[in-house]
């Protein structure tokens, strides 16, 4: 883009070039418009004396301005130039290198054009303007703060009351999910303990029926498996589901199963993360805790010492827990115990199925449905 003189008529013209293809060919296409026509535009948005407005070419031809004048090439550190460097529009304040009015200016590139367009209005009228109209406007904000100091205190202590109130509304609220949150803990708490009190009638009844009648060690530890699982349970984030391999080797290391004036270890070899809730980790601990015992009592009478191997894995949607020892292995024809009655019991309570192996040793396999994630 540039301002020309158009041969032969000596025509004062601004004209654009831009390439083209057409019909496979390379081409330019050529537009030119009358610098008068500009001219007269840019005198008719100037509004008053000292106002500017020109057109401006990227690389600082200032082409055509408002009043009759050749075009002029701005130096490169001009305020303008250094503005369009940064910005395709803006505004800043400077003394115009064409006739040393300070004027404040706003530009604009002119979208598809490597133009830019040009404002500017002496800053002295900009002053004079402001000062004629802030007159009104600080008078109206006198009032206004006069108004705000009338009625800032009650509006204060209006939105102090607000407060209060939804505070109040609020820990109303808080208070009432609390109570709903220990009730239904209550619940819960109270129907764990019947389950399980009725879990520990049935292993009375069960030994009762028996012919050697109630061992108090082994009720104990069938207890004490139900008592540690409570424990778990409430130090389980949630207070219901506890990692059923943490279970195992607190059973396996118990004293008061497996007593340690025996010379019986235990190797545990349990696959965390199967999480499991009260209605399988309570039958499950006390089937543990059973096996456990009988190989502590069975598995060894014929030698001081020996292994018990426990094992906890994941088998397709299935858990199995299995519990071995390098013992004697199970007698040819099984003898019917209460303890054996009770690890039936639970294992078709929870869904479960038991497997009794013998060879070197005893191996007892409880496979158990896992729940859905």
């Amino acid at each position: 883009m540039d301002r020309i003189i158009v041969e032969p008529g000596k025509q004062d013209a601004i004209i654009l070039a831009t390439a083209a293809r057409f019909a496979g060919e390379r081409m330019v296409l050529v537009a030119g418009l009358d610098s008068s026509v500009v001219r007269e535009f840019l005198k008719g948005i100037v509004v008053s004396d000292g106002d500017a407005a020109s057109l401006m070419r990227a690389d600082g031809l200032l082409m055509v301005r408002n009043f009759d004048a050749e075009p002029m090439m701005l130096p490169e550190n001009t305020p303008i130039r250094s503005h369009i460097a940064k910005s395709d529009a803006g505004t800043f304040t400077t003394v115009a290198a064409s006739d040393g009015i300070e004027r404040l200016y706003a530009y604009r590139k002119l979208d598809g054009l490597p133009v830019y367009a040009n404002f500017g209005t002496p800053t002295r009228v900009v002053l004079m303007a402001w000062l004629a109209r802030a007159a009104p406007v600080w008078m109206l904000l006198a009032a206004i703060a006069l108004v705000l100091m009338l009625v800032s205190h009650r509006a204060q202590r209006r939105v102090e009351e607000l407060f209060e109130l939804e505070a109040g509304r609020k820990r109303v609220e808080e208070a009432e999910h609390l109570a709903e949150a220990r009730i239904h803990l209550m619940r819960e708490t109270n129907h764990r303990v019947k389950n399980n009190l009725a879990l520990v009638v049935s292993l009375i009844n069960m030994q009762m029926r028996g012919k050697a009648g109630i061992d108090g060690n082994e009720l104990k530890s069938r207890i004490g498996a139900i008592s540690r699982v409570h424990d778990l349970m409430y130090q389980a984030a949630d207070g219901v589901h506890v990692d059923f391999a943490h279970t195992l080797r607190e059973l396996a290391e118990s004293p008061a199963i497996v007593p340690q004036e025996r010379g019986i270890s235990v190797d545990c070899r349990t696959e965390p993360g199967i999480v499991l809730g009260p209605e399988q980790l309570t039958p499950l601990a006390v089937i543990a805790a059973e096996l456990l015992t009988n190989a502590v009592k069975h598995a060894f009478r014929d030698r001081d010492g020996g292994v018990i191997h426990v094992a906890l894995r994941r088998d397709g949607g299935d858990g199995v827990l299995e519990i071995s020892d390098d013992g004697v292995g199970l007698p040819e024809a099984p003898q019917r115990r209460s303890g054996m009655t009770i690890v039936d019991a639970l294992a078709a309570q929870i869904g479960g199925q038991i497997e009794r192996l013998s060879g070197s040793g005893a191996l007892m396999r409880v496979r158990f449905p896992l729940p859905a994630l």
